[in-house]
């Protein structure tokens, strides 16, 4: 069986790739677009897709609603395009055996909660966390990014539940 091996941006930024025995590595177009802007990266992973040991792909739009589902249900809405598009592609891809290489905390925290398999590259979430936000002032909390409190008008902040 093939091994599928998921890409993010840290994994193609730090890791080299050879053509493994069984081994995939595929990654996304935003993931692409986000080395594009190191000239040298971008002839290193030039040289990877022309010789067949990354592929890039897109994921199907169902996933991508997907990956953006299960981030909202843990209060994560700070993710790039990229990183929707690595989750889509690992739930698309979870049925083949697939495992994500990141050093992403947000991606490494959806991919846990979801019991989706993933390796770090250099760094690794200690526990997962489940993102709420509260007012400075006066405690209200909501389950949804908000700046404002709607019941004193102060600032609202990002807090981390485990």
């Amino acid at each position: 069986m093939t091994k599928i091996i998921i890409l993010d941006t840290s994994a193609l930024l730090y890791l080299p790739l050879s053509k493994g025995k069984g081994e995939r590595h595929i990654t996304t177009y935003s993931v692409i677009k986000e080395i594009y802007k190191d000239e040298i990266k971008k002839a290193v992973i030039d040289a990877y897709i022309q010789t067949n040991i990354l592929k890039v792909v897109k994921p199907k739009k169902k996933y991508i609603v997907e990956a953006l589902r299960k981030a909202r249900e843990i209060g994560e809405h700070r993710l790039s395009k990229a990183d929707v598009e690595v989750l889509a592609l690992a739930i698309q891809l979870r049925g083949e055996g697939a495992i994500v290489f990141t050093d992403d905390y947000a991606i490494q925290n959806i991919l846990h909660i979801n019991n989706i398999p993933y390796l770090p590259v250099r760094r690794q979430i200690k526990r997962k966390l489940k993102w709420t936000y509260q007012c400075e002032a006066c405690g209200e909390t909501y389950n949804s990014e908000t700046e404002i409190c709607e019941k004193c008008g102060s600032k609202v902040v990002r807090i981390g539940k485990y």
